[in-house]
């Protein structure tokens, strides 16, 4: 059979990135995810179709190859094996096997060429953000079933804003594109520099060992930060904010 070999403690890092993605598709092909193997390194895909996640981890094949594998499957493995294990996934054309030490799971084998294609940033160079900048404001924005702008961090001209049409936060952008961010995306995206390319269709986050695939927004970039400019002759006044939060505290217990 046909043999990968992947550190424990690289699957654990992998898993909590993947386990952020909500699987919100009925298709039985998308509770599995792709690893390629190519001599020392191996790419491994989760495709929820409107995200997709594609990490690169150290890895060990004789050949070029790839299996696809139940998610839930790897997941149990790694969850009871120590971070110094290995996991080895071996296969032909009916079954998979995922094992490490005594424990060990056989499966159906699924074909490769059922499960989705993930589409490639294109070769042109990015715009280089930290998302860390903007990452606070999912905090602000909401999760609507039916997405309106209250559901969007809006990032361009300089600066990044969202609002629940209540309140408001707007901070510092130091990128050159006009972005859309649903809550999600703020959610799932590590808060470390990356690059942002963008297609007709998707917005990717990338970095030296991941790429991260977003369906773009039907609500476009939407200029808001013009609602949190202050008029300079606009008195205001100061508030200690333990007192404030005090109050706060109060009103809610009182009512």
């Amino acid at each position: 059979p046909t043999m990968i070999i992947i550190s424990v403690k690289h699957l654990k890092d992998l898993q909590k990135s993947f386990q952020r993605i909500k699987q919100r598709s009925l298709l039985p092909i998308l509770n599995f995810i792709k690893i390629e193997a190519d001599g020392k390194m191996a790419k491994v895909t989760k495709n929820g179709l409107d995200t997709f996640v594609v990490y690169k981890i150290p890895a060990d094949s004789k050949i070029k190859c790839s299996v696809l594998v139940q998610e839930s499957v790897l997941w149990n493995v790694v969850s009871f094996s120590n971070p110094n294990d290995i996991v080895v996934i071996s296969w032909n054309e009916k079954n998979y096997t995922v094992e490490c030490g005594e424990l060990k799971i056989k499966n159906i084998a699924e074909d490769i060429l059922h499960f989705p294609t993930t589409q490639e940033p294109g070769a042109d160079t990015g715009t280089k953000i930290n998302i860390g900048e903007i990452q606070q404001l999912q905090s602000i924005i909401i999760d609507e079933e039916i997405k309106t702008e209250a559901s969007y961090v809006f990032a361009g001209n300089g600066k990044a804003a969202g609002s629940d049409r209540f309140v408001g936060y707007c901070v510092d952008f130091t990128g050159d594109l006009k972005l859309s961010l649903r809550k999600e995306v703020l959610s799932i995206l590590p808060p470390d520099e990356m690059e942002i390319r963008q297609s007709d269709n998707y917005d990717f986050f990338i970095t030296e060992y991941f790429t991260y695939g977003f369906i773009r927004s039907e609500i476009k970039f939407f200029d808001i930060q013009k609602f949190f400019v202050i008029p300079p002759k606009l008195k205001g006044f100061y508030l200690n904010k333990e007192d404030l939060l005090k109050f706060v505290d109060l009103i809610i217990k009182s009512s």
